[in-house]
């Protein structure tokens, strides 16, 4: 799930930062490959997560023990930000990456649709930091009954330390408005001749596409 949804959405979050220089429809078209990897992924974590309750067993009987799901607060943030991320893909892909949206619907949207990005990105760390708790109350003991530190306690904290290191590099990235991406000259007259019909957005993704093509 980190993989998913802190590190390839954080990435995804960062092309348009890290690629300035880019056309947009390539940049576009990594950012949508990015956000559709990290919301496979995190399904996949979701299923393992899912199967670990379902099919636990008793460690003394051998048994199935199942746990029940969607009790804990980590499981309710978790699925929360995971059915936030579908739709915030679903509008940004129908919105900013298909054809035929108006210039002004674009213009509007896009506030929204970066505010609810980093909103996303926020609730994912917080889940995955409650999910990395959760683990160290139920599974470590080392803490609770021997009273030290151990090995796998320790690489627990520093995972977790590493998260909020890299989510905070990202919120910085983001928030520096001098690395934030302008439209390229060719994209500036692209956008001047396809504003009626496509939008600033779509505009440089249609022209491209269609000298590649050629």
């Amino acid at each position: 799930m980190s993989l998913g949804m802190l590190y390839l959405n954080g990435e995804a979050i960062l092309v348009y930062r890290g690629f300035r220089w880019a056309e947009k429809y390539r940049t576009k078209m990594v950012h949508l490959s990015l956000q559709a990897g990290a919301f496979l992924i995190a399904l996949f974590g979701l299923k393992a997560a899912w199967d670990s309750h379902v099919l636990n067993k008793n460690p003394t009987t051998g048994q199935l023990d199942p746990i029940p799901n969607f009790y804990s607060l980590h499981s309710w943030i978790g699925i929360s930000t995971l059915s936030l991320f579908f739709f915030q893909f679903l509008f940004g892909f129908v919105v900013f990456f298909c054809p035929g949206a108006p210039l002004a619907v674009r213009k509007k949207a896009m506030p929204l649709h970066r505010s609810i990005g980093m909103i996303i990105f926020v609730l994912s760390l917080g889940s995955a930091l409650l999910g990395i708790s959760e683990r160290a109350a139920w599974k470590m003991t080392c803490w609770t009954k021997d009273h030290e530190m151990c090995s796998e306690m320790l690489i627990t904290n520093f995972f977790g330390i590493i998260l909020v290191c890299y989510a905070c590099g990202v919120i910085i990235l983001v928030s520096y408005s001098p690395w934030q991406r302008l439209p390229l000259p060719s994209e500036e007259m692209h956008v001047s001749q396809n504003d009626d019909d496509y939008g600033s957005d779509t505009a440089p993704f249609i022209n491209n596409r269609r000298h590649d093509d050629d």
